[in-house]
């Protein structure tokens, strides 16, 4: 605990994001990208190894999981996606 507190006192920080947080390239890896129902695209979904980093600057970049584009709570599936504008609709089906 005492190294802890000394990195911590020095400016060294855990990187460590929540699950819902935007993936940040300079402070996260992508690991893997996988649908997800429970964060929207481009968030993260899971931290398999914290970071460091030492006054704002990356030591070690925290290995993450990120949803895949189209993900989310409201996307009603792992790949579905809302309908694009000007896009013709077909909705007899």
């Amino acid at each position: 605990k005492s190294l802890l507190s000394a990195f911590e006192a020095n400016g060294l920080k855990k990187v460590a994001p929540e699950a819902g947080e935007p993936f940040d390239p300079n402070f996260h890896q992508a690991m893997m990208e996988q649908p997800s129902d429970t964060v929207h695209g481009g968030q993260v979904i899971q931290t398999l190894q914290p970071g460091y980093s030492l006054f704002d600057r990356t030591v070690r970049a925290a290995m993450v999981v990120v949803a895949a584009k189209g993900s989310g709570p409201a996307a009603g599936g792992a790949y579905a996606e809302a309908p694009r504008t000007g896009e013709n609709i077909d909705e007899k089906a």
